[in-house]
């Protein structure tokens, strides 16, 4: 029987249908913070197999939580949601993208697919997902990932979840009648008259 840990991820855009490294949103195993509210994004995670067999992962998942504790499933109605990115769902990733993977597996669109991962390998797979217009802005998202429906699939020795901070809008500017200094008038913006 084998046994499954996380390992390494890293975020990419969805700009190409297999990512390559001038896509990374963030650094290997670091949460980039995304410049727009809704953008569909590529999670890339390896699975090691440590065991003598190998393990039909039925219906890998990813889910998400705020806290890193309490997860949620993807969803329409939910703050994240699987997406259609370039990939197409259940063929095999044609790249490695990190550094601990020796194995190319699965796009993953819809947590339909039920991958196979061999003994004693560390595969890797690309997760497709958007954040919905319920998702909170400014907030660190951690994601998990699991099979069966409720087989949890553990972190190794010293690995994160994947991790994505949503958009936040910037604040608003400040406008010139606060300013008391400013050059210009509060009404019209009108540059001062040049002296003679």
């Amino acid at each position: 029987m084998g046994t499954l840990t996380q390992g390494n991820w890293r975020v990419f855009s969805d700009a190409n249908a297999e990512p390559v490294v001038g896509d990374a949103l963030a650094d290997e195993n670091a949460a980039p913070t995304l410049t727009s509210a809704t953008p569909i994004v590529r999670v890339r995670a390896d699975i090691l197999n440590t065991g003598m067999g190998a393990v039909n992962l039925m219906n890998l998942a990813i889910q998400y939580s705020t806290d890193d504790v309490n997860f949620t499933a993807m969803g329409v109605g939910n703050h994240w949601n699987w997406a259609d990115g370039k990939g197409t769902d259940g063929d095999n990733v044609t790249t490695l993208l990190l550094t601990d993977t020796d194995t190319k597996l699965i796009y993953c669109e819809t947590g339909s697919q039920s991958p196979s991962v061999g003994a004693n390998k560390k595969s890797e797979f690309d997760f497709a997902l958007q954040p919905t217009a319920n998702a909170t802005a400014g907030t660190r998202y951690y994601f998990r990932l699991l099979y069966g429906g409720s087989t949890v699939i553990s972190l190794g020795s010293g690995k994160t979840h994947p991790q994505i901070i949503t958009y936040s809008p910037p604040s608003g500017q400040p406008t010139a009648s606060r300013h008391q200094s400013s050059p210009y008038s509060a009404v019209g913006f009108l540059r001062p008259r040049r002296q003679p």
